[in-house]
């Protein structure tokens, strides 16, 4: 029987990096391979599992396996876990990206997420490079999301 192990997008990445070094590529031209690889083992998979980490304040880590390419709100929300701040728990826009309440912190792997479109970086403009709103963030490697971070005092959170 033949045996198959997942691998990361990122183990992936630097199997391939290693590989074309060992082969004499020099370290840019060893790069530019390793993220061609991760690309294109991304677009080969059919299912392609992704591991969110969930940290949250006073309790231990979750862990729970997603689909590549899940909506993260979506999946908190699905395991009834709360990303909102405070009352917006309640009254928030249901995830269209029009009330800004929706803040996690990507603590690892914020790499492995959606980048930041301008709506979301003049949102967030105030905190960390790491914080998201979950309602927009896709999630295509593992992570570990703190929810319920520290806001800047000008945060608006409704």
């Amino acid at each position: 029987a033949t045996k198959v192990r997942y691998i990361p997008e990122v183990e992936m990445q630097q199997l391939v990096r290693e590989a074309a070094l060992e082969q004499g590529f020099v370290e840019g031209q060893a790069e530019m391979l390793a993220s061609c690889g991760r690309n294109i083992y991304a677009i080969g998979c059919d299912y392609h599992p992704t591991t969110i980490t969930l940290l949250q304040e006073g309790k231990p880590a979750q862990e729970f396996i997603v689909p590549y390419g899940a909506n993260l709100r979506d999946e908190l929300i699905a395991r009834k876990i709360n990303c909102y701040q405070s009352i917006t728990r309640w009254t928030n826009c249901n995830g269209q990206q029009l009330c800004g309440t929706c803040i996690v912190d990507v603590t690892r792997g914020v790499e492995g997420c959606t980048r930041r479109s301008l709506d979301e970086a003049s949102t967030l403009r105030e905190n960390p490079e790491t914080y998201k709103l979950a309602c927009i963030t896709n999630v295509y490697g593992d992570i570990a999301v703190r929810i319920h971070p520290e806001v800047g005092a000008a945060q608006w959170t409704r």
